[in-house]
């Protein structure tokens, strides 16, 4: 799906790295409603949530720590890995984050489009490389959408985990994995988004 965005953000001759942001909350147009979509027309799913993601990685400028980390981690990676934005909740619900705003009914059906969701986007791009800006409390949303078990192998100070991720997806059981706490949080934690910046750039050049 992603390949449709842009076809030139894509190379199949390089390894890919997706980075996984915590949920669309608000992406695009005002007028995007995925679960609607998903409930009734799966074109116009595929439709909406592409439009998401094309505003996300057209984005040049921002002042968000998210977005600027991403550019930084593209601009510094893109020569020898494609570089794609993911995200572990796929969907909005009536323009408003979907964790926060759908019955508990909904969300169960919802989440089992998800799963299928992340397991066709892992399988087609065979990524060796993940990158979560998640933090440690969405390890088990990590372990229910990639179906695997997550395990912390090790710290770099409060800023940066390495992770072992063993999924029952057709992917690659080396992939590299690692986790900071969401950018948002990084003012909050008096963390450095270069120390951060640092690390993953280390792990992967």
């Amino acid at each position: 799906m992603l390949l449709k965005v842009n076809e030139n953000y894509f190379n199949p001759e390089k390894p890919t790295i997706i980075i996984f942001g915590q949920e669309t909350n608000i992406w695009g147009e005002k007028n995007h409603n995925t679960y609607f979509d998903i409930r009734d027309d799966s074109e116009e799913t595929i439709k909406s949530v592409m439009g998401h993601y094309e505003w996300q990685l057209n984005r040049l400028k921002s002042k968000s720590t998210l977005i600027t980390l991403n550019i930084a981690i593209k601009e510094q990676l893109s020569y020898k890995y494609n570089i794609l934005w993911s995200n572990l909740y796929k969907y909005s619900y009536d323009g408003k984050r979907l964790t926060k705003n759908v019955s508990k009914e909904h969300f169960k059906n919802i989440m089992k489009h998800q799963k299928a969701f992340m397991k066709f986007e892992l399988e087609l791009f065979q990524p060796q490389g993940m990158i979560f800006l998640t933090g440690k409390k969405l390890d088990t949303e990590i372990e229910y959408n990639l179906n695997s078990q997550v395990e912390r192998v090790e710290n770099y100070g409060e800023f940066c985990s390495k992770l072992k991720i063993t999924s029952e997806f057709d992917i690659s059981k080396d992939i590299k994995a690692f986790r900071t706490p969401h950018p948002d949080r990084y003012r909050w934690e008096k963390i450095d988004k270069n120390d951060v910046l640092e690390c993953l750039l280390k792990s992967f050049k």
